[in-house]
């Protein structure tokens, strides 16, 4: 009886050490999640929105935010397939640019329109990795769940093979 149960420890090992290979082998689709956008100013401002693998974030909704109208949207539309939108502030001050993909990606972002006659700026990259955090957490938290689960049918195990003995030493006196 004791080596069936060794035998499903094992198994539960094995088992378990798929499942942590197939995870490492996912790792790099599931760290997509993250978005990056740069900002750069012309004739109009520029938007140009991708995840964290460069991949642009084609055909998402952009939602533009005046300084003076927080709630009325002063500009939406979609990027194109190049995840790029561009627009004309028509006032000074801080714009607000939403952008979403609808599949769980977005960013908002505050920027400062100081001159509209020479709309200049340098291109401003920013990254939004919160997938990466999510991820690693939950990595972690997967793994020690498996490892005292492990260990908890384990001692079980042990406790059975203990009470299985004393059983048949009651059993031969």
């Amino acid at each position: 009886m004791g080596g069936m149960m060794e035998k499903h420890i094992v198994n539960q090992s094995v088992f378990c050490l798929f499942l942590l290979f197939l995870h490492v082998l996912l790792v790099n689709t599931v760290m997509a999640h993250g978005v990056v956008h740069s900002f750069s100013q012309g004739n109009a401002v520029l938007v140009k929105a991708s995840y964290a693998d460069e991949t642009p974030m084609s055909f998402a909704d952009v939602e533009i935010f005046s300084p003076f109208e927080s709630k009325l949207e002063h500009q939406n539309g979609r990027t194109d397939k190049n995840g790029c939108f561009a627009f004309l502030p028509d006032r000074q001050g801080v714009w607000t640019v939403f952008v979403n993909d609808g599949m769980g990606h977005a960013f908002s972002e505050r920027i400062m329109i100081d001159d509209l006659d020479s709309l200049s700026a340098p291109i401003v990259p920013s990254r939004h990795d919160y997938g990466t955090v999510a991820l690693i957490a939950g990595t972690v938290f997967g793994m020690l769940g498996i490892a005292f689960y492990l260990r908890a049918r384990s001692l079980t195990v042990s406790k059975k093979q203990t009470s299985l003995k004393r059983q048949k030493e009651k059993v031969k006196s």
